[in-house]
């Protein structure tokens, strides 16, 4: 596969801008998730990358190459919508072979191709099957290996699995991260989803409003969040802001707070239980304090009900101190 680079990407639709000076850059053979809010720019972001819309300033480069005015089936990228886009009226096998259709192979070389790509997914046994008697795992497979016969130097996913039952979507998750690291392929993977930002990227570009906010590892976006905005996105329930008395704002995650103080020092927030939701391995206790509402996550053994006087605990140690004007993160505990 290839890498990506996006340089002061811009793309407006009439009078809205969607995306701003947009820079972005994914190795070759990265997982990227490209995290964000409905309307956030993201789908666009796939669309001009795959050349199904038109850059109105700015450069895309894949594998070194410029392909900004060049037309989709010239940039040699596959994208797999959220019904993966297979024919319904094909075989596994026609599907597979579809995108070397009039690119210059002989129906051997097709066959051929077809069959190693079958065998390395698995799907030799579904050859002539049709999609819809596929399981949602074989139907990803399928995409994927349409993206693999052609030697794709990008495979965009756009929100894929956004409509698969709950139950069935954390196997084509690790499956999907299996043929990806298995293949060494270069993956763009949009969602709304941060769970599924967090589960399956090796990076997370967290978009908002057409700027790209940050892009870092899991871990990192959410130990480290660059401003006020990626703290709240990432995490549920997100990170709590209260005033640190100096005109900027602490920030701490639910976890990190507790109703119990181990220190001095600590940071203490009075208020009152509003609510108690339980999540089967802990409970989430709502709080309203003078500071506004806050969330803690408690052991369920631990009882809170609504009314209660109540005041809970950080250590300063697992505090975040954010600029109260930008919202620009000033420190975090791992700094």
């Amino acid at each position: 596969m290839a890498d990506l680079k996006i340089c002061q990407l811009s793309k407006s639709f009439g009078d809205v801008l969607i995306l701003d000076a947009l820079q972005l850059v994914v190795a070759d053979g990265q997982f990227l998730v490209l995290l964000g809010a409905s309307g956030s720019g993201k789908t666009t972001l796939l669309r001009l990358i795959a050349g199904l819309e038109s850059v109105d300033s700015g450069r895309i480069e894949i594998g070194g190459r410029d392909v900004t005015g060049l037309s989709p089936r010239h940039r040699n990228v596959s994208m797999v919508f959220q019904d993966f886009a297979l024919y319904p009226h094909m075989s596994v096998g026609e599907n597979i072979a579809f995108p070397l259709r009039g690119r210059k192979f002989s129906s051997g070389q097709i066959a051929s191709k077809v069959a190693d790509v079958a065998e390395k997914l698995g799907l030799e046994a579904l050859l002539d099957r049709r999609p819809d008697q596929l399981s949602g795992g074989q139907q990803q497979r399928l995409a994927v290996a349409r993206a693999l016969v052609r030697d794709s130097h990008l495979l965009l996913m756009d929100e894929p699995l956004s409509n698969v039952d709950v139950r069935r979507r954390d196997a084509m998750r690790n499956e999907l991260r299996r043929l990806q690291q298995e293949f060494a392929l270069t993956v763009i993977y949009v969602t709304h989803d941060q769970a599924e930002a967090m589960l399956l990227g090796d990076q997370v570009a967290l978009i908002d409003r057409g700027v790209i906010q940050q892009v870092a590892p899991p871990e990192v976006i959410y130990d480290q969040p660059a401003n006020r905005f990626v703290a709240q996105f990432i995490g549920s329930p997100p990170m709590n802001f209260v005033p640190d008395g100096q005109g900027g704002l602490w920030g701490v995650r639910p976890e990190d707070l507790s109703p119990q103080s181990t220190d001095a020092e600590d940071l203490a927030i009075e208020g009152v239980v509003e609510s108690v939701q339980c999540l089967g391995s802990h409970n989430v206790v709502h709080i309203r304090s003078h500071a506004g509402r806050v969330a803690f996550t408690a052991n369920r053994r631990l009882q809170f009900v609504p009314g209660q006087d109540l005041t809970v605990y950080a250590s300063p140690t697992r505090l975040h101190r954010f600029a109260s004007s930008d919202g620009v993160r000033l420190t975090s505990p791992v700094d």
